[in-house]
């Protein structure tokens, strides 16, 4: 399954994924949720989580993937993470955003 979303976060298809790509499919994903692109603010202090906004998130999430801090994840440290993302962006979701429909 990490592949497939790796295809899909990779919108420039060089084989890696850096933070504007992972910010824009979250950003997109947060819209297919039922949300529109006005409620998006990634540094709403007030919808943070464990005191991180979700810019904070997407950093310290991407930053954390990037094992070799080439500043590109790469599908095998995508492979390696994707429960861990899941659960992040789910706690995320579940705190901030009680009406997303999955």
């Amino acid at each position: 399954m990490a592949g497939h979303y790796f295809t899909m976060l990779d919108r420039d298809e060089n084989g890696g994924v850096d933070e504007s790509e992972v910010t824009y499919f979250v950003t997109q994903m947060i819209q297919l949720s039922g949300y529109s692109k006005d409620d998006i603010d990634l540094d709403d202090k007030s919808a943070a989580v464990d005191g991180k906004t979700l810019r904070q998130l997407i950093e310290d999430t991407f930053d954390d993937i990037d094992r070799n801090d080439d500043n590109v994840i790469h599908l095998d440290e995508a492979q390696k993470a994707q429960r861990k993302v899941a659960k992040i962006l789910g706690d995320f979701i579940a705190k901030n955003m009680p009406n997303a429909e999955f």
